[in-house]
């Protein structure tokens, strides 16, 4: 009797179990699911503004590009430009990402120096060509100028994850980390996360930009259960400083940061290894880095915005950035180097340099103040009143050059801003005065070239 009543009781605990899906759940987790670990990157979420520039390979504007950061997808004007008035990004890795047909997707990450202030993005394009031919059902090699690639046969999915039969063209785009504009190239900002899950810094040795297409131009994939072998060349001035094996990384679509992902070999002047999908990659050394901040102005004190900065390390590694309205930077650097600080204008001419460091923790140099040299400075002052000619308490000043906003919020009155430019020509400052308390604008346009300007404005407008 005994037994037959343990017998039904064990029943029902089973008939309970299997009709109480979620309690089962809880109990007995699926094996196949694990959870990934906690990103070392925050996911503190601030509110920004952020404009910039998208170029092409000559650096020339792209119009009509398609810009998206945050929620919001904006398309580019005339002279490459963008502007997102209010944005909610992440504060340590907001992302920009920038579309044009013909072209590999441009993907900026970098910080929020400060809440609420305008933040400046440069972003170059790469063209996406087809550099080689390949038959997916028998494989084969495809040489490039700087790489080979080597596919086995039935390695190429269709969108139906079925083997694609026929000719497949591999689009292909070399960065090299010589170039003086390798930041504006580069996707992300160098930031990496290990198979350890640490976050980390990356000294490359040359990036590849890697995508499939049909014969009718649609988009191919890897199966991931086969591997394709690579052999790339090491840029010329790193090949001393390249080490025997280094990790190999691709940069992440969900991150925007760069994932360790197996490893490279030197052989002679190259690097070989093999990867199992597309996308940008890298044979890079990992470096730990610091956090550091400092705030751009010129000899009189005027902040120095959407200015770019190079720190460079005695060994060769480097991070980049901008600075946003205020002046301010902030970023990640090497950590326990001498380091060499550059800054520049947008066409990333060297207008001051200068050793700093060597930083073990986070830091900043507070102000800096530069002399640039007046061939490649424009500045402006003046009063800003209102209608009733008496000095706007609560507004701003916008400056557009060259397709860039620089601006200056007025308390007082008064407004200073100071522009790098990439060469003296004549060009045409646009000017906007706003009161915000009364709602008041005032636009005005003026011919420059590089010079100091004393300009007053009345906000009076409609």
């Amino acid at each position: 009797m005994f037994k037959q009543k343990c017998w039904l009781f064990m029943l029902t605990v089973c008939i309970f179990m299997a009709c109480n899906k979620s309690t089962t759940n809880i109990n007995f987790p699926d094996p196949n699911v694990t959870n990934p670990e906690k990103s070392p990157i925050s996911d503190k979420q601030v509110s920004s503004a952020v404009q910039g520039i998208i170029l092409d390979e000559t650096n020339k504007p792209v119009t009509g590009a398609t810009v998206k950061c945050g929620t919001a997808t904006v398309t580019t004007d005339a002279s490459g430009s963008f502007l997102f008035p209010k944005v909610t990004v992440n504060e340590v890795a907001a992302v920009v990402t920038a579309e044009k047909t013909g072209y590999f997707n441009g993907v900026r990450t970098f910080r929020i120096a400060a809440p609420d202030k305008l933040q400046y993005v440069q972003i170059q394009l790469l063209p996406k060509k087809a550099l080689g031919v390949f038959d997916a059902a028998t494989g084969g090699t495809v040489t490039v100028s700087n790489a080979q690639f080597t596919f086995v046969a039935q390695q190429v999915l269709g969108a139906d994850n079925k083997p694609y039969s026929g000719k497949v063209s591999l689009m292909y785009a070399p960065i090299n980390p010589e170039r003086t504009d390798f930041a504006d190239i580069m996707p992300g900002d160098l930031r990496a996360i290990t198979k350890s899950n640490v976050l980390m810094g990356l000294q490359s040795f040359g990036m590849m930009a890697l995508e499939l297409q049909s014969e009718a131009g649609a988009k191919l994939h890897l199966d991931t259960s086969k591997s394709v072998s690579f052999k790339m060349t090491i840029p010329a001035s790193l090949q001393s400083l390249a080490p025997a094996t280094v990790p190999l990384w691709h940069f992440e679509d969900s991150s925007r940061v760069w994932r360790e992902t197996g490893s490279a070999t030197k052989t002679g002047d190259s690097y070989t290894g093999t990867v199992k999908y597309f996308s940008t990659w890298s044979p890079a050394a990992p470096f730990s880095t610091v956090n550091f901040r400092v705030v751009l102005q010129d000899a009189d004190g005027t902040p120095l915005s959407n200015v770019s900065l190079h720190i460079k390390g005695n060994s060769g590694r480097y991070s980049a950035g901008h600075t946003n309205e205020n002046g301010l930077f902030s970023g990640h650097i090497v950590k326990g180097e001498t380091l060499t600080l550059k800054v520049a204008g947008r066409c990333n001419v060297a207008v001051d340099s200068r050793n700093i460091g060597p930083f073990a923790d986070s830091t900043s140099l507070g102000m800096l103040r530069l002399n640039i040299p007046a061939a490649q400075y424009i500045h402006f002052s003046g009063a800003v009143t209102s209608c009733t000619n008496t000095p706007v308490r609560n507004g701003a000043v916008y400056i557009n050059i060259d397709g860039v906003d620089y601006r200056y919020l007025v308390t007082d009155g008064k407004y200073a801003i100071g522009i790098i430019r990439c060469n003296a020509d004549n060009t045409t400052a646009n000017i906007r005065a706003i009161d915000a308390d009364t709602n008041k604008t005032s636009v005005i346009n003026m011919p420059v070239s590089t010079n100091t300007y004393v300009k007053d404005l009345v906000a009076c407008g409609e």
